[in-house]
């Protein structure tokens, strides 16, 4: 039997890191998908992910992040404060892909050919934004090792 679920979407919320008592650190988050078909909206999808994929995804994404998500759809239940037994379905997530928020300049390459001052507006825009995103890497590390000094 295969157990495997492939999901795209938007981070609904900021994802949190926490640690267990064995130092381990997980995160769980809630991602927004588009339903596709009869009917619009979208489905609000809860994941847990474990170690180093948790870690990444807490530090480089944010809410509104596009990612994909690749895991295993789990059962769970446990007993809450007022000893009432939850039940919840959610996907343990083994891979977290972090894919643009914005479209790459390719994309401008394969939809924009008829328009060639589009396609460079367009270029210049997302080349501008992956800028704009590694000067806050840059500055979240230099902040990081200011706090280690």
């Amino acid at each position: 039997m295969i157990n495997t679920v492939i999901l795209e979407g938007l981070l609904a919320q900021d994802p949190v890191l926490y640690r267990n008592m064995n130092g381990k650190c997980f995160t769980s988050f809630v991602m927004a998908c588009n339903r596709t078909g009869y009917g619009k909206g979208a489905d609000f999808i809860k994941i847990r992910a474990n170690g180093s994929v948790a870690e990444a995804l807490c530090e480089y994404k944010k809410k509104g992040g596009h990612i994909c998500v690749i895991g295993s759809l789990t059962h769970e239940s446990y007993e809450n404060y007022k000893k009432e037994t939850v039940y919840e379905t959610l996907v343990n997530a083994k891979l977290i892909e972090f894919w643009p928020d914005v479209p790459d300049a390719t994309f401008a390459d394969q939809f924009f050919d008829e328009y060639p001052e589009i396609k460079n507006l367009y270029k210049k825009f997302a080349s501008d934004y992956r800028k704009q995103k590694k000067a806050e890497k840059e500055a979240r590390e230099q902040e990081k090792e200011n706090k280690l000094c």
